[in-house]
C-alpha cells in the first residue's frame, strides 16, 4: 500500500486450476496496482525494465508488509508449477529471499535471507511480518510465527528482525511480563501494527 499515491499493489499468488474460466494457464509475473480514486481502477504496471523483477519467481503463502511510503515487502512462501511459468516443480519448494519493491523509484531488490532461514525446502512460510518505520535508520521488518515445510510451527519466544539500512538479519528473544504472555505458535493469521506515542510499536494478532 502506497499511502502517498493511494495505491494498493499485488504480486504473489497461485493459479486455481478449478477456475479455468478466469485464465487458461498460469499468468506471467506481473505487478498490479489498484487506485482508489474515481471508483477504483486496476492497472498492470510494466516491469520489463527491471532485471531483478525479471529474475523473480512468483510465490504464494509468503507474508507481505509495507512501510508507509517506503516500499512493499514479500518474505518466504513457496513456489511451483501453479505459481509461475518459470518452474515445472509438480509440488512446491521454498521461495528464498526477501523481495522489496521501492515505491519512490519503482525498483525491485531481492535480499538474502541467510541468517533467517537457509532457503531450502524446510523454509519459512505462512507467518506474519510488520514493518516498523521509527526504528533504525531506514526502519525494521519484523517476522514472527509461521511454520516449516514439515508442518512444524516456529515458536514465539524468538522473533527475527531485518534492518533495511544494513540489510542484516537479527534474532531477538521475547520476554514475558507474566507467565503465559508469549503467544502460542501459529500460522495463517492476521496482524496489525500501530505506532505508539512514547517510542513504542505494538501489534495485534488476530
Amino acid at each position: 500500500m502506497n499511502e502517498t499515491g493511494q495505491e494498493a499493489y499485488t504480486w504473489g499468488g497461485e493459479w486455481n486450476a478449478q477456475h479455468q474460466w478466469l485464465a487458461t494457464s498460469v499468468p506471467p509475473e506481473a505487478l498490479w496496482s489498484f487506485t482508489t480514486e474515481n471508483g477504483g481502477t486496476w492497472r498492470n504496471i510494466g516491469q520489463g525494465f527491471d532485471q531483478t523483477f525479471s529474475s523473480l519467481t512468483r510465490g504464494d503463502f509468503g507474508t507481505s508488509s509495507y512501510g508507509g511510503n517506503t516500499g512493499g515487502f514479500y518474505l518466504g512462501g513457496w513456489h511451483g508449477q501453479w505459481t509461475s511459468q518459470k518452474t515445472n516443480i509438480p509440488d512446491h519448494t521454498a521461495s528464498p529471499g526477501l523481495v522489496f519493491y521501492n515505491f519512490a523509484n519503482q525498483s525491485w531488490s531481492n535480499f538474502s535471507t541467510a541468517g533467517f532461514y537457509d532457503g531450502t525446502y524446510m523454509g519459512w512460510h505462512q507467518g506474519g511480518s510488520q514493518f516498523v518505520p521509527p526504528f533504525g535508520k531506514s526502519g525494521l521488518l519484523i517476522a514472527f510465527g509461521g511454520r516449516d515445510f514439515s508442518g512444524g510451527s516456529y515458536p514465539w519466544d524468538n522473533i527475527t528482525v531485518f534492518d533495511l539500512a544494513t540489510q542484516q538479519w537479527f534474532s531477538q528473544p521475547t520476554t514475558e511480563v507474566s507467565p503465559g504472555d508469549t503467544p502460542q505458535s501459529r500460522y495463517r493469521y492476521c496482524n496489525v501494527g500501530k505506532e505508539g506515542t512514547n517510542g513504542t510499536f505494538g501489534r495485534q494478532i488476530l
